[in-house]
């Protein structure tokens, strides 16, 4: 009996061991692929409410006048954009780290220049994926830019590579976005953060032999604070029942083959101008869909 044990625990173990996957980036240097980023935003149930603010008079007219101007928010089209994009495996770095550079071109608006967006991920044989982005034109991107790589540098936000993966498997982790660090070109500055958890389940090897995984983030009321230069509050911006679903195929040798998100939430600014004699609060529901997929 204690024989048949044993051997049954053997075969379970070599089961377990067959079953782990671990993803490294092996695509060799002068690999390029083409790619698209098509995301869809929609805004929905979108409400206005103008109020005087505290002490301050105004005739009937001159609210009307103010609660007319805002009206127009009830009607925003959705926002469609598909954006070409390339990537390309260049040669390795002396301290071992394999750069992925990805180059894409922005729309900024009508009658405004794109912005030539130029990043790599230099990815380490243990696993650590370093983000770089050449400096753009914009200020406030640039910015932006700043803070999304300190995001992705982060330890907790780097879990695929080299991990022994077994399907079914999941990987959560807390993440703090700090807007603090998103003040760069802006007329105001932003101080709060913003906190989810994330998940990242491994699913299993797809017809092409690659690695698909699942990703889920959930995050409930998030209050973040607009100031002017005299420290004054201009702006509340309160993000709730956030939602994040997608799924990301990587192929196996490491690049990326296909990024589906879907994002929602509810949103409600309060803006309390101080050239304005009123506040304005709007509320919204938010959506974002996004596909990036590589060939």
């Amino acid at each position: 009996m204690k024989k048949m044990l044993l051997i049954t625990l053997s075969l379970g173990l070599v089961g377990v061991a067959q079953a782990q996957t671990t993803l490294q980036m092996t695509a060799p240097a002068g690999t390029k692929l083409t790619g698209t980023v098509q995301s869809n935003t929609t805004i929905t149930g979108l409400t206005a409410d103008v109020q005087p603010k505290p002490n301050v008079r105004l005739t009937s007219q001159a609210l009307a006048d103010y609660r007319k101007s805002f009206s127009g928010l009830g009607s925003i089209p959705p926002v469609n954009q598909t954006i070409p994009a390339a990537l390309e495996v260049l040669p390795a770095r002396a301290d071992g780290g394999i750069p992925v550079q990805t180059n894409m071109d922005i729309p900024l608006g009508e009658g405004k220049e794109p912005l030539k967006f130029l990043s790599r991920a230099i990815h380490y044989p243990d696993g650590r994926i370093s983000m770089e982005f050449d400096e753009v034109s914009d200020p406030t991107f640039q910015k932006l830019l700043g803070g999304m790589k300190d995001l992705v540098n982060s330890p907790e936000t780097q879990a695929i590579y080299t991990r022994a993966w077994t399907p079914g498997e999941t990987v959560k982790q807390d993440i703090t976005l700090p807007f603090e660090q998103f003040v760069g070109g802006l007329p105001y500055q932003l101080t709060g953060n913003f906190t989810m958890t994330s998940s990242t389940s491994y699913v299993q090897r797809g017809a092409q032999d690659e690695y698909i995984f699942q990703v889920n983030g959930t995050s409930g009321l998030n209050e973040i604070r607009a100031l002017d230069e005299e420290g004054r509050i201009v702006m509340k911006i309160f993000m709730d029942k956030v939602n994040i679903t997608g799924e990301t195929r990587i192929r196996k040798d490491g690049l990326p083959m296909l990024q589906r998100t879907n994002q929602s939430m509810k949103m409600t600014l309060i803006m309390n101008l101080p050239n304005l004699p009123v506040i304005v609060k709007t509320s919204m529901n938010l959506s974002v869909q996004q596909n990036i997929s590589w060939q």
